[in-house]
């Protein structure tokens, strides 16, 4: 081994000779001439090796019958019953048992379905697999796991709805099985499982159990990327971090460094594709590239190199493989490093499906969670619930936007889509969870315009009205594909679904020989050529964006579910809800504020009430948790929670060790509102006390001796102290917000709401702004920079906009500019810039003016003397040096001129201006 020497450049480590190289066979030999056995035995273990075609087979476990349900079958049957057929007909006993549970009348159509489905699984030899996927499905909700409604194309499965694989009935919703399984199909279908993701490890441990050593992880192997070459070899060639990734950071992700660099590419096809920025970037890497002399240019050519290959391996994060033998038999393994107990395959994804092994996908759902504890904590208050479809509210709630919280339709983009669209029905849902795709933007723009009656709904041929009209004659699903196709030409489903996938892949050969197919067929049966090839070009513009409309019914029912509890049972889904996010701050506050916006009170944490999680308190409120307090961890919650109730803050340091918990734990549980309940108000805790010690500092010291601190408690609190009350009352407001992530009530601005509407103050939003115009804007000061006596505010409004803004120090007053105070600022807008002219803080806002002019009409408000009684009242209480001008008016002509001089206007003559609309008023 060498020893590694520094550079004196950058302090990169570097091989000091030139010898790590691959030498010929000549040399290696001479090198090691004592190790002549170790030369035999490698010619050996060559000729061991061997290169293996891997052929697909279909290597499915059997899965094993009890004796009961055995004997079951031969009752039932009476057939002989071999080994051969056992399976078969104990699915279709478990198929046949189902569907009675599932449909009233098993009519003719759900027969038919029924026969044709198992016919094609047991010519497909799948019997096997759907009997360990039902057995999972049923395993999981024994040990109270909650499983999702489906996942892709199964749903199209009748046989799979009747043994609880589905909640989605295919016949209802015109799914088709052909997408799922047909008899061209060769490769196992998937049947990908959501669970709740805290119930994943349970049903794992099942498996595990049951299959033992014939269970394993799949392995994945992660390649370098582009920007990681890059990197990587600028630190070989001791390129800056600064310069290498500048350089990485030109790189578009949907090229590969080969693409961008290669001479074969026209350079129009990046114009087309990329905005003007990303597209000069990719003119910038071909320039540095082309200067053959420069560092940077031998960088992108062994990053090019790197690109591609394999950098380290990892696990697949959800599927796993179930064979009938131990694995060796099949495929070669190694053991997981993060847990030796469990094995790992060496093939990949796409090697296991190739040879025909059992891969099942169990993924972990957080929504799902989110559903089981919202029916829990709706239990829990005695209240019972079912799913309809048909809910009103439901509706109602989708067709508002507010759509916060619900599954798939949480994002800003799809909630203007939603309040275009206006949705009315479960399809109107569906549609748009097709619809807000990658690539499909221009057929939403179409659906919509269509749904409005702004467009005129044409079908080429009527027979296909049937298959579009709920889609508003849009081919949007593969489905309809399918059905279309069928009707046409007569051609099968399986068949018909070929087309579907020659469409979506692009497969030109496979598109020829279906094309030719599919046109002789429709002709035969009468259809014109020139509407035949409208549909036909209408498919290659529209199905390579088409959706998979039974994955896209099963995510609309789970989006269905979370609406329908959010509108009924705001409380239970919201405490649900956050306690799914509490360690993800951002989201938490979106939740906080949408939870406000439904008028459910948040409380904040209590020391001797909250637990870890959030709480539902006395049916209406929701309890903030401790687990939601910055420096909090579980463990220390759980300490807590052993030596409750705390009479006081005393008790509190008796009963907790100073060990267990420290100072920023302490003072966090001040900041955030726990110990509110020991009526100290907060700001006393922080106030300088002795020895340059605050209270909290000094209370924890004494503890430290050993001393009693229940009388240096009492002594602070009987201290008086001069402090501006509101200015404390904001700063601590905005203390806990830092430490919860949240206000846990209104914003502090929503009490400055009177000054904003009607002095009429200006948002950060910077598109409302002109030039060579003058502004109020209002904020919260929540940073205040001092780079050598230059400051800088960063400033936050109600809508939580922020702006970082440069203060002259003519400007800088520390009794406005300082932390969480709430200021006015005065500026000019020029060339785009803020020139700002004066400070204000909000509650001396009303000092900037010099008088008030009220406008009363004595026809409309008949007791204006109450009023100007009022006035003159106020001149009593509120003394300054401003004017009130009052104009009476009799049928638009002055009556009377009342003046009130050296008054102070504030914010309660605004809050009693504000009770009668009537009167008209500026300030000037």
């Amino acid at each position: 081994m060498y020893k590694k020497k520094k550079n004196i450049n950058n302090n990169n480590d570097t091989f000091p000779k030139n010898i790590f190289y691959l030498k010929k066979y000549s040399k290696i030999k001479n090198k090691f001439k004592n190790f002549k056995k170790g030369f035999k035995n490698l010619n050996i273990l060559f000729k061991k090796v061997k290169n293996i075609n891997l052929k697909y087979n279909i290597l499915l476990p059997i899965y094993k019958i009890s004796k009961r349900n055995y004997n079951k079958i031969n009752k039932l049957f009476k057939l002989k019953i071999n080994k051969k057929n056992v399976n078969y007909l104990y699915l279709k006993y478990l198929i046949y048992k189902g569907a009675k549970k599932k449909y009233i009348k098993i009519n003719d159509i759900i027969k038919k379905r029924i026969i044709k489905e198992l016919k094609i699984i047991k010519y497909k030899k799948f019997v096997n697999y759907f009997l360990i996927v039902y057995d999972l499905i049923k395993t999981a909700k024994k040990l109270d796991i909650y499983v999702g409604p489906g996942r892709g194309s199964v749903a199209g499965s009748i046989i799979a709805y009747c043994l609880n694989i589905t909640k989605i009935d295919p016949i209802k919703f015109k799914l088709i099985f052909e997408r799922f399984l047909n008899n061209e199909r060769i490769k196992l279908p998937d049947i990908d499982i959501d669970l709740e993701d805290k119930g994943r490890k349970k049903l794992l441990l099942y498996i595990y159990y049951k299959y033992g050593g014939n269970v394993a992880n799949i392995i994945t192997y992660n390649k370098i990327g582009a920007k990681t070459a890059i990197k990587d070899v600028s630190r070989v060639f001791y390129l800056s971090f600064k310069e290498a990734n500048k350089l990485s950071k030109m790189i578009n992700n949907n090229f590969t460094l080969k693409q961008i660099l290669s001479k074969k590419n026209n350079i129009l096809v990046f114009k087309k594709k990329l905005s003007l920025s990303k597209f000069n970037n990719i003119l910038k890497i071909r320039k540095i590239y082309n200067d053959k002399n420069s560092i940077k240019s031998k960088i992108l050519k062994y990053a090019k190199h790197l690109e591609g290959l394999i950098r380290c391996i990892g696990i697949h994060a959800c599927g796993i493989i179930i064979t009938s033998k131990k694995l060796f038999n099949y495929i070669p393994l190694m053991y997981n490093n993060k847990n030796n107990n469990l094995l790992l395959t060496q093939y990949d994804k796409k090697c296991i499906e190739n040879i025909g092994l059992l891969k099942i996908d169990l993924l972990a759902l957080k929504t799902l969670n989110i559903i089981k504890n919202s029916l829990l904590e709706i239990r829990n208050n005695k209240k019972s619930i079912n799913f309809n479809l048909y809910d009103y509210n439901t509706y109602k709630l989708f067709n508002s936007s507010k759509t916060i919280g619900i599954f798939q339709f949480d994002s800003d983009n799809i909630r203007i889509i939603l309040n275009i669209m206006k949705p009315n029905w479960f399809k109107d849902l569906i549609a748009i969870n097709a619809l807000y795709r990658p690539g499909t933007i221009n057929n939403l723009y179409e659906y919509l315009l269509r749904k409005k009656n702004k467009k005129i709904i044409h079908y080429e041929i009527k027979d296909i009205k049937k298959y579009l009209i709920e889609t508003y004659g849009l081919t949007l699903y593969q489905e309809q594909v399918i059905l279309i196709a069928r009707k046409l030409s007569g051609i099968s489903n399986t068949d018909a679904d070929l087309l579907r996938e020659a469409i979506g892949k692009k497969n030109i050969n496979k598109l020829n020989l279906i094309k030719k197919n599919f046109f002789k067929k429709a002709i035969k049966k009468g259809y014109l050529l020139n509407k035949l090839n409208k549909i036909w070009r209408s498919w290659e513009n529209f199905v390579l964006y088409a959706f998979n409309k039974a994955h896209a019914t099963c995510y609309s029912y789970i989006s269905y579910q979370t609406g329908y509890l959010k509108i009924n049972y705001p409380i239970e889904f919201m405490c649900t809800l956050l306690n799914n996010n509490i360690k993800n701050k951002n989201k938490i506050e979106s939740f906080i504020n949408e939870a406000k916006r439904l008028k459910i009170k948040i409380l904040p944490p209590d020391i001797n009430i909250s637990k870890y999680n959030f709480i539902i308190e006395k049916k209406i409120y929701i309890r903030s948790g401790l687990g939601i307090i910055n420096n909090l961890g579980e463990k220390t919650v759980k300490k807590i929670a052993k030596n409750k109730p705390f009479k006081s803050l005393t008790d509190f340091l008796n009963k907790i060790k100073i060990k267990i918990i420290n100072k920023k734990v302490i003072k966090s549980l001040i900041l955030s509102g726990a110990f509110d309940s020991f009526k100290i108000k907060r700001y006393i805790y922080f106030l300088k006390y002795k020895n340059d010690l605050n209270v909290i500092n000094y209370l924890l010291l004494k503890k430290k001796k050993n001393k009693k601190i229940d009388k240096i408690i009492n002594k602070i609190l009987k201290i008086k102290n001069k402090i501006n009350k509101q200015y404390i009352k904001l700063y601590y407001i905005n203390k806990q917000k830092k430490i919860l992530g949240y206000y846990v009530k209104l914003h502090p601005l929503y009490y400055y709401k009177l000054e904003i509407i009607y002095l009429k103050l200006n948002n950060l939003k910077q598109k409302y702004y002109k030039n060579n115009k003058f502004y109020y804007f209002y904020g919260i000061i929540k940073k205040i920079y001092n780079n050598n006596n230059n400051y800088y505010i960063l400033i936050e409004d109600n809508l939580y906009q922020k702006k970082k803004l440069f203060i002259n120090n003519n400007l800088y007053n520390k009794n406005i500019i300082k932390l969480y105070n709430i200021i006015v600022i005065k500026c000019y807008f020029i060339y785009n810039n803020i020139k700002i002219l004066n400070i204000l803080d909000i509650n001396d806002i009303f000092n900037y003016y010099k008088l008030m002019l009220l406008t009363i009409n004595i026809n409309i408000i008949i007791n204006y003397k109450k009023i100007i009684k009022k006035f003159l009242y106020f001149k009593k209480i509120y003394k300054g040096k401003q004017k009130i001008y009052i104009l009476i008016y009799y049928f638009n002509n002055i009556y009377k001129k009342i003046i009130i001089n050296n008054i102070k206007i504030n914010r309660n003559i605004l809050i009693f201006l504000n009770k009668h609309k009537n009167i008209k008023y500026s300030l000037l």
